[in-house]
């Protein structure tokens, strides 16, 4: 259980923002400890006897693994009932690139974004820069003007002469 736990520390918990990333990170985890197989959109489980039973041992750690990699604000999305391969396809409709709610929170994010006055320039333009990512990563591309706008806006007000 420490060596699971050692290598979920390698990936963030899912906390809301960046589920492409978060998504990308676990899939290369489940595919590391050879747990894929039972999420993957094309699978199904055998019909019986011994390999069944190994097919649902696989799938109850893959799904340990998941849960393990969401934050508390988010496991109550994930309906544990279920299979992996289930709750795989439930939180990429809930926040994948489909999802009008990730659109949402990433714009309320981008357009409430403020710079502190004694943040550094660096973190501030990072910050900008990940959530106009994570957006153009669920085709939800904000135009150049538009993000100049935005970035502008949220300087502090020692920055109202550029």
């Amino acid at each position: 259980l420490y060596k699971i736990m050692e290598k979920l520390n390698l990936i963030e918990k899912f906390e809301g923002q960046d589920f492409h990333t978060w998504q990308l990170q676990m899939q290369l985890h489940l595919i590391e400890k050879d747990l894929w197989d039972v999420v993957k959109s094309n699978s199904t489980p055998p019909t019986g006897g011994n390999e069944l039973a190994k097919w649902n041992a696989k799938d109850q750690r893959a799904l340990g693994t998941i849960g393990l990699g969401l934050s508390k604000a988010y496991l109550h999305h994930v309906d544990f009932t279920k299979s992996t391969k289930e709750i795989w396809e439930s939180l990429n409709k809930l926040f994948g690139s489909e999802a009008e709610m990730a659109k949402t929170t990433l714009k309320q994010h981008l357009y409430g974004l403020k710079m502190e006055e004694n943040s550094k320039m660096a973190d501030h333009i990072s910050k900008f820069r990940s959530l106009l990512n994570q957006l153009a990563g669920i085709k939800e591309h904000v135009k150049d003007d538009d993000a100049k706008a935005i970035l502008l806006n949220s300087m502090p007000k020692s920055y109202s002469n550029i």
